[in-house]
């Protein structure tokens, strides 16, 4: 560091020669700016000692130098300040415009995700359409028969089809989002009446293969059966061992999410083994029949009611109308007494069946129940069987209630439980001008089905069921493989 020192004393010219003891008593002075100009020569001042002497004394004072540019000191370090802060808001502003252009990016990877999962979504429900179009179903025995019931359910879960909005479309300002259907349960055993409906646009192909064995005991007269009962005349005591296999194809179609139609054509092979004692005479004979031939064709309609909201099950309205394009019991060959000499394969009399389906889905089983009502049409035989004119036939109707639950295992398996129960009026016969009636039947059964879903569109079904009264077959075993086919978006 420099010292600049204040010397006393100066000559005109700048210069002093100064004694060492003078120098040692000049004091040091801060270091801001260039020395001051020399002082100008003394005025000479009016005094006792003299002008020389007055001249002498002030010089002989020690004299201190200032800071230059005292002002200019703070506005250098406001100066400085400034700069920082600039230096300091523009590092702030790259910030910013770094986390902005995080954000976009986060933001396009956001709308990205968003779009992807909206296709995952519309993808998922395409498959779930084909999976609950082609859910297995239980093609039911002839109607009108002993056989002739609705089995009881297996379960699936559908999401009806629904209107999807665009992509990326928020819902109006200050409105809420449409609420969507809520899911409908399958019940795929309960096809025929309702516990499946296809969804819009879909066809399912439905073979199916069913194995029924019934043993019977009964007593006949004159060819025609009847129940407990005694006569007088030649009766005949009647052991039968009946079975019979069902090939049958089933379309059904989606013309709304709501709204079913459905078709049936079924193939039947029958194997009839009758043991008949005429009880008067002690005299047996064993018969052995079968047939081969198309069964009675169906077409039906199935609509669901409600949406099933609120607590609410959902309610199917169905409606079923079996044909007589079978063989009819009173078309076949007989002989001169009137005892059949071949089988048939249909029920010979056209019915409608109204019934209603009522489906509560209570996580994690789904119960199931239907109350149907077949109505067998009376006609007109005139006919004459052995020695007997048959006139008109009214074979009775048909009263049926299922019930039952179903439960999804895992997402391809589940299995159900149910019972269902007919109640067959009495049939009215006309035989010689005279109406005979016979008993009604009850017929109840247990049934344990069984589904897996093999792929999206194809599934497996078994479904068995076992007589719980006497009137009702010993067993029956159906096997059904749906497949689904989206004809239509």
């Amino acid at each position: 560091m420099l010292t600049v020192l204040a010397v006393p004393g100066w000559a005109e010219d700048g210069s002093r020669s100064v004694p060492l003891s003078e120098l040692q008593r000049l004091e040091p002075v801060a270091p801001y700016g260039p020395l001051p100009a020399p002082p100008a020569a003394p005025a000479q001042l009016q005094s006792p000692a003299g002008p020389a002497t007055v001249q002498a004394a002030e010089m002989a004072q020690p004299r201190r130098l200032e800071p230059i540019d005292a002002a200019g000191a703070p506005a250098l370090a406001a100066a400085n300040d400034l700069r920082r802060l600039e230096s300091t808001i523009q590092a702030q502003e790259r910030r910013l415009a770094d986390q902005e252009k995080r954000l976009a990016e986060q933001a396009r990877a956001l709308e990205e995700q968003r779009q992807a999962l909206l296709a995952q979504q519309r993808t998922l429900k395409a498959m779930q359409a084909q999976l609950y179009g082609g859910q297995p179903q239980v093609v039911p025995a002839t109607m009108g028969g002993a056989g002739g019931m609705s089995p009881p359910p297996q379960v699936q879960q559908k999401v009806p089809a629904q209107a999807e909005p665009a992509p990326g479309t928020p819902p109006p300002v200050g409105e809420a989002p449409a609420a969507e259907e809520p899911k409908r349960p399958d019940v795929a055993a309960l096809a025929e009446v309702g516990g499946v409906l296809t969804p819009k646009g879909t066809l399912v192909v439905e073979p199916s293969l069913s194995l029924t064995h019934s043993n019977i005991n009964r007593f006949v007269f004159q060819g025609v059966e009847i129940v407990e009962a005694v006569l007088v005349g030649a009766i005949e005591a009647s052991d039968a061992d009946r079975d019979s296999i069902t090939l049958a194809g089933t379309l059904r179609y989606g013309v709304t999410d709501r709204l079913e139609v459905e078709a049936k054509l079924p193939v039947t092979y029958r194997d009839d083994r009758v043991t008949n004692l005429i009880v008067s005479t002690g005299a047996q004979a064993t018969q052995e029949l079968d047939a081969f031939g198309i069964g009675d064709v169906e077409i039906a309609g199935h609509y669901q009611i409600n949406r099933g909201t609120g607590g609410w099950p959902y309610f199917v309205g169905n409606l079923r109308v079996k044909s007589d394009t079978g063989l009819s019991p009173f078309d076949i060959d007989r002989n001169a007494q009137g005892i059949e000499l071949e089988l048939p394969t249909g029920s010979g009399f056209w019915g409608v069946q109204p019934s209603f389906t009522a489906i509560f889905p209570s996580d994690p089983v789904v119960f199931y129940g239907n109350v149907g009502y077949l109505w067998n049409i009376e006609r007109s035989i005139d006919e004459t069987i052995g020695a007997s004119l048959i006139g008109d036939v009214n074979p009775g109707d048909n009263i049926s209630v299922s019930m039952g639950m179903g439960f999804g295992l895992n997402e391809r398996a589940s299995f159900n439980l149910g019972y269902e129960h007919n109640y067959i009026t009495e049939t009215k016969t006309e035989i010689n001008g005279v109406v005979t009636e016979s008993d009604s039947l009850q017929v109840g059964l247990l049934d344990l089905g069984f589904s897996y879903r093999l792929s999206d569109t194809v599934s497996l079904n078994l479904d068995v069921k076992v007589g719980a009264t006497e009137d009702a077959p010993d067993a029956q075993a159906t096997l059904r493989v749906p497949v689904a086919l989206q004809l239509f978006d």
